[in-house]
């Protein structure tokens, strides 16, 4: 059915307060030819039924329900509402369509279903019921702000890539919220566009709030930004390519052919590099499967907002660049709030992916230095320990080395430089959001005692019995070179930096386990005869752990 497109800029020039006097509408709306003057003078353009069928056709069946159940007259019972139920399509089911109407909105709805005990005629309440839905149609594509809670929701990621951050939503839009009230922003730019969810957040927020922000999304992968063209070019012609490709995996599936459901994968990665919809379809098909080729549940749900989300990436900027070269162009920017997710350091091997083979520590230095000189506003995405495996299977003792390579390089590049931070904790890892703004929640990144889950091999060490390890008392180090000696830690180590770091470790072994620590660090214990152990870390633990001179 071919869309009807409302004349938004004729429609708005309409004086709502002069169109609810009696004298403009009740008097001459029951007639026919008043009905489609007045229709005209609203809409732009003539009635006809045929219009009038396809607006009615972009109507939501629930949202109509509640308009019938708000407004009550003789045109809003049951048999109308069947009407236009029967008219309404499936297709039109997206919640953002759901009208917003102001008093003076209401009144004017009013004074056309102004009912009189002299006329009852058929003619007259359809021309007058005609008009109330077409006016409600007009006032769903009308552009003001949104503030119910029942409105259309962009919740996820419109595709699926590595580090989309889902689980950061409500956190991201209050921490935007309070910045827009406390700082005068005009543009904003993801960085690391990625799957494009927080420029999704972004524009959600601003359409609800009928705010006017350029929004920037930077990446290198082309079929990243093919994908986004044809996303806000044809919503729909894309969404039914991408249902055809599930189509085929169902049957497949039902099969059980998981040779061919292997192949329609290794089909469609072939096709990605494509232009146009089948390689759009093919990037999205490929990034909601798995290594076996079968399509995720989850991911597969995001065609249900692809008409929504063409709405909300059509206002944004797409360009694809070195990220660093567009920091340069915006760092210094005060009006500018940047978002910062790149490739986590020490993530080689997430997913069977090299995550830092195009983006290595070094580029991650030149970042942060960027960063920490920037007079915009920006939020940085990392982690401070490394990558759990969800089958338990990690050696512990390098999973304990590699959560202080994380940590130290984090400390390394931001604490006591005036930031604040915050942790989150997602699965079994510790994210950390950083940033140059003191946003609610967020606490001042500086030195503090810190809690690893260190484990090495020890060769020499320092051992009490159990009446030596109970008595309150300071123990002097062994005299052991440092660098030549390996220890085992399995409790919080602290370490202040002084000028020279001493720190005496007291541990326990027990069979292999791990806890939380109060600041949700990681913590290995092991637990087998309960033995009380000291040992040094001296020099050595800062040279091995990158620890500040």
């Amino acid at each position: 059915m071919k869309r009807v497109n409302v004349n938004i800029t004729n429609t708005q020039k309409v004086s709502f307060e002069e169109i609810c006097k009696p004298t403009s509408v009740s008097k001459t709306i029951n007639r026919m030819p008043a009905l489609e003057a007045e229709f005209k003078r609203v809409f732009g353009y003539d009635f006809t039924p045929f219009v009038l069928s396809d607006m009615i056709a972009e109507c939501d069946k629930k949202e109509i329900k509640k308009l019938f159940k708000k407004i009550k007259t003789r045109y809003t019972n049951k048999y109308y509402l069947n009407i236009v139920l029967t008219s309404a399509t499936d297709r039109a089911n997206i919640v953002s369509k759901s009208t917003r109407l102001s008093i003076s909105d209401w009144a004017f709805i009013d004074s056309v279903m102004t009912d009189t005990e002299n006329d009852k005629t058929d003619t007259r309440g359809l021309s007058n019921f005609i008009f109330f839905l077409a006016f409600l149609i007009y006032c769903k594509n009308r552009n003001i702000s949104i503030t119910k809670p029942d409105m259309t929701d962009f919740s996820s990621p419109i595709f699926h890539v590595m580090g989309n951050k889902k689980w950061f939503k409500d956190k991201f839009c209050n921490m935007f919220d309070q910045l827009l009230t406390e700082k005068d922003i005009e543009t904003t730019l993801d960085l690391f566009g990625g799957s494009g969810v927080l420029t999704g957040y972004i524009q959600d927020y601003c359409s609800k709030n009928n705010l006017n922000l350029e929004s920037r999304y930077n990446d290198l992968d082309k079929n990243k930004l093919k994908f986004f063209k044809q996303l806000t070019t044809f919503p729909k012609e894309l969404e039914h390519k991408c249902r055809k490709l599930l189509e085929t995996y169902d049957y497949y599936n039902n099969k059980g052919d998981t040779e061919s459901i292997l192949k329609l994968k290794e089909n469609a990665e072939s096709l990605m590099s494509q232009k146009g919809l089948h390689g759009a379809a093919a990037f999205w098909y490929v990034n909601t499967t798995n290594k076996n080729g079968n399509v995720d549940k989850q991911k597969r749900k995001s065609l249900e907002e692809f008409a929504y989300a063409s709405e909300l990436y059509k206002n944004v900027i797409f360009e694809r660049s070195n990220a660093l070269y567009r920091l340069d162009k915006w760092y210094n920017d005060e009006k500018a709030f940047i978002l910062v997710d790149p490739p986590y350091p020490y993530t080689l091997g997430y997913l069977h992916l090299l995550a830092n083979e195009d983006f290595a520590l070094e580029v991650h230095v030149k970042l942060y230095n960027k960063l920490l000189n920037a007079k915009a506003t920006w939020v940085y995405f990392g982690r401070t320990d490394a990558p759990r495996s969800h089958r338990n299977n990690q050696n512990k003792k390098k999973l304990a080395f590699d959560d202080v390579q994380h940590l130290s390089f984090f400390d390394d590049a931001f604490q006591n430089k005036g930031l604040f931070y915050m942790d989150r904790k997602v699965n079994k890892n510790t994210e950390r959001i950083v940033s140059n703004y003191p946003f609610e929640g967020f606490k001042p990144y500086v030195e503090e005692r810190v809690s690893s889950s260190i484990e090495i091999e020890e060769t020499e060490k320092v051992v009490l019995s159990p009446v030596e390890a109970e008595k309150p008392k300071e123990i002097v180090p062994s005299p052991v070179d440092a660098e030549e000696t390996e220890v085992t830690v399995s409790s919080p180590v602290q370490i202040e930096e002084t000028e020279t770091v001493e720190s005496t470790v007291h541990t326990e072994s027990f069979h292999a386990k791990e806890i939380k620590t109060d600041n949700h660090e990681t913590v290995i214990e092991e637990d087998t005869k309960k033995e009380h152990k000291e040992c040094c870390v001296i020099k050595f633990f800062r040279k091995l752990f990158r620890c500040r001179e």
